[in-house]
């Protein structure tokens, strides 16, 4: 997909909110930042969990592409299909009895097609400024890797890095902390500023390290660096023990890190995304009785976004304000109305619904209403 359109691509199968992993779009996420945040393509085949999925099929596919957008998607291909009988009765064959997943009519079709082009271009063009990074440390997850025909491959190791990342991201995904994944590259590239880090173009507000033995030198450095500035680093349960610089290959022994005095006492994924739900620095403040889902966007003329995505099948109010901003635009996805806004304020989100707040000026290009 990147050699054929430029942007990294994604398939999502699973099309239930509640079945989605968010690491799905947010690995691309960060290749597409990386590229100067040129967006991602992806294709919605809703071939897995299909009971599910049937059950209320436009509902759990609007909650999908919410993520999606939210993430940084902004080009779509779209296998949920439309019964086109319904656009010209008794001149085309309904589709057969047999056919696994729904088939949108002819409304549904429509809303779904004006709902996701309205995220598309209230984001066209936006810059995300996500300011937590996730460290994917790429390198402990090799280094505690054993093939399939390993005597050991039930070893106990065996994708323990991928469990704490998940165990991670999904507690910040929960609380509605954006976030996104790293690597070495671009923790040492931070490093050359410390006291003004930035990655992806994005002021750093905190490194959160999940739980992980091996770590390149070079990377503890970098954080060593951006600690010893005033940059948060964040660790889940331990430090990291060794070093991939290791001696041979087959040597047993590892390398170990050593001390480091610049950063706090590792703590509990609990612990860190409490402390992250009000984010240092971020002037923008919202909370909600029911699951949602943010992120921070700038658009092209440098205003600011704010996505609100509900997670719920409940109706929600996300009550939202910020420290030196009052005056924004509300735009309902659902129906493409735009309203003035003073914060404080409470925002209603439809159940499995998005919203955007927009600082001061018209809507970013032109909002389509569902009449």
């Amino acid at each position: 997909v990147l050699r054929a359109t430029g942007r990294p691509g994604l398939d999502v199968l699973a099309c239930v909110p509640e079945r989605f992993s968010i690491r799905t779009v947010k690995y691309p996420q960060m290749v597409a930042r990386k590229r100067g945040g040129i967006g991602m393509m992806v294709e919605i085949c809703p071939f897995s969990c299909l009971d599910e999925f049937n059950k209320a099929p436009v509902d759990n596919m609007v909650g999908v592409m919410n993520l999606l957008y939210l993430s940084g998607v902004c080009y779509t291909n779209s296998y949920f299909g439309t019964d086109f009988s319904d656009f010209a009765p008794g001149k085309i064959d309904k589709p057969a009895s047999t056919a696994a997943s729904h088939r949108m009519k002819r409304d549904e079709a429509r809303f779904f097609a004006a709902y996701v082009g309205r995220l598309g271009l209230v984001l066209d063009g936006a810059r995300n400024e996500c300011g937590v990074f996730v460290y994917s440390a790429p390198e402990d997850a090799e280094a505690r890797y054993h093939p399939a025909n390993s005597s050991i491959w039930k070893d106990k190791f065996l994708g323990q890095t991928d469990s704490s990342i998940q165990v991670l991201t999904d507690a910040l995904f929960q609380k509605a902390v954006d976030f996104s994944f790293i690597d070495a590259e671009d923790v040492v590239e931070a490093a050359k500023n410390p006291s003004a880090p930035a990655i992806f173009g994005t002021r750093v507000r905190v490194i959160v390290v999940p739980a992980l033995n091996w770590m390149k030198r070079e990377t503890w450095n970098g954080l060593r660096a951006l600690a010893a500035a005033g940059t948060k680093i964040c660790f889940v349960d331990n430090y990291p023990r060794y070093s991939t610089d290791l001696a041979p290959l087959d040597a047993w022994d590892s390398v170990p890190l050593g001390e480091a005095t610049e950063f706090a006492k590792p703590t509990a994924v609990e612990q860190i995304v409490a402390d992250l739900e009000a984010l240092p620095g971020d002037p923008f403040r919202a909370e909600a009785d029911g699951l949602f889902y943010q992120a921070h966007y700038t658009a092209p003329d440098g205003r600011e976004i704010r996505m609100l995505a509900s997670g719920s099948r409940q109706p929600i109010e996300v009550s939202v304000s910020h420290a030196s901003r009052a005056s924004f635009t509300l735009f309902d996805v659902e129906t493409g109305v735009a309203t003035a806004a003073t914060l404080p304020a409470t925002v209603k989100l439809p159940p499995l619904r998005a919203a955007f707040l927009v600082i001061e000026g018209p809507p970013p290009h032109r909002m389509v209403s569902s009449s």
